[in-house]
């Protein structure tokens, strides 16, 4: 539990019922490291360095035309991004699909948060790679 409390985002509400579920099911992942399955470390927030958005928190909104707006979290995440789900003052950059509601970016223009099209996301990373 103590290790938990140290990552970004995780405290006492959720450490203890994650180790907790990790016991309980221990047999199960147990076993399945025995057929040779391998589990292999998410990046966290400030984990991956060199990327535009490493260190930084997105949200996505909207339809995404280039995948599923969950794989595009997940590549955020692989580059060292925090994926937030709602527009805080945390938030660094909104990125959006289409068919995006007012909410979210009249919320990110009043917080100043980088407010950027699915395009324009995907051609920063494509300029840092």
């Amino acid at each position: 539990t103590e290790k938990l409390l140290t990552i970004n985002g995780f405290g006492e509400g959720t450490a203890g019922p994650i180790v907790e579920g990790i016991q309980k099911l221990w047999s199960e992942i147990s076993a399945t490291l025995a057929l040779g399955f391998q589990l292999d470390r998410t990046p966290t927030a400030g984990s991956v360095t060199g990327t535009p958005i490493a260190g930084k928190t997105v949200v996505f909104t909207g339809t995404m035309a280039g995948g599923d707006r969950k794989g595009m979290e997940d590549q955020a995440r692989k580059l060292g991004a925090s994926v937030g789900s709602s527009v805080t003052g945390k938030t660094d950059f909104l990125i959006c699909g289409a068919n995006v509601g007012a909410s979210k970016s009249e919320k990110a223009a009043r917080l100043g948060v980088k407010v950027l099209s699915e395009d324009e996301y995907l051609a920063m990373l494509a300029a840092a790679a």
